[in-house]
């Protein structure tokens, strides 16, 4: 598996942990979406271990990325 972020490519370096988080909808909408509008309160959220260049020199990188459909964003990037 692997993610292309600022025009670098990042290979996953071991398996991702996935969890789903509630959206808090009241703090950016004055009302919830209805039904047709796409009732989404929550979005799934990745933590993953990745690096770029040579796997033998690589040094990790740990992600945490937002899946919140259609977007993903990044939330952290730690070395």
């Amino acid at each position: 598996m692997s993610f292309t972020l600022d025009g670098q490519l990042w290979v996953v370096a071991a398996d991702a942990v996935r969890w789903f988080e509630r959206v808090a909808w009241w703090e950016t909408k004055s009302r919830m979406s209805t039904r047709d509008e796409g009732n989404r309160i929550d979005v799934e959220v990745w933590r993953l271990q990745a690096f770029t260049g040579e796997p033998e020199a690589a040094e990790l990188t740990t992600f945490e990325l937002v899946h919140d459909e259609p977007d993903w964003t990044v939330r952290s990037q730690k070395r």
